[in-house]
């Protein structure tokens, strides 16, 4: 299995908030997530960052490339303008990721890519 590692900044004050719009989120996907953490980020105050990772057995590189890129437009769908998309690009490993970049929205920030152990 692969891992797909998630970084979510959302700018709430009460983390009860955040933690609602991510079991939201996990209940759309369908996918566990593992070692989810959510801190207050260190750059912002005002922002929550949550850190976690889903377990792909998608196995062809073009599924799971279809497959976060469904999740990103599960987890803002009207931003399209702010995503950006890195990859995919392939060395030794498949190097594939989306950053969002979100400013006048309550979910400012997240970063999606595949982890290359």
């Amino acid at each position: 299995m692969e891992k797909i590692r998630f970084k979510i900044n959302f700018e709430v004050k009460q983390k009860r908030k955040f933690e609602e719009f991510l079991d939201r989120y996990q209940e759309e996907i369908g996918f566990e997530f593992k070692e989810l953490t959510i801190e207050r980020y260190w750059k912002i105050e005002e922002q929550f960052q949550a850190n976690f990772f889903i377990e792909s057995d998608s196995t062809e590189k073009e599924k799971k490339i279809y497959e976060i890129l469904t999740w990103a437009n599960k987890l803002w769908s009207t931003g399209y303008s702010n995503w950006t998309i890195n990859g995919p690009h392939e060395s030794e490993s498949l190097i594939f990721e989306c950053i969002l970049n979100n400013d006048n929205q309550p979910l400012k920030w997240a970063h999606i890519e595949i982890e290359n152990e």
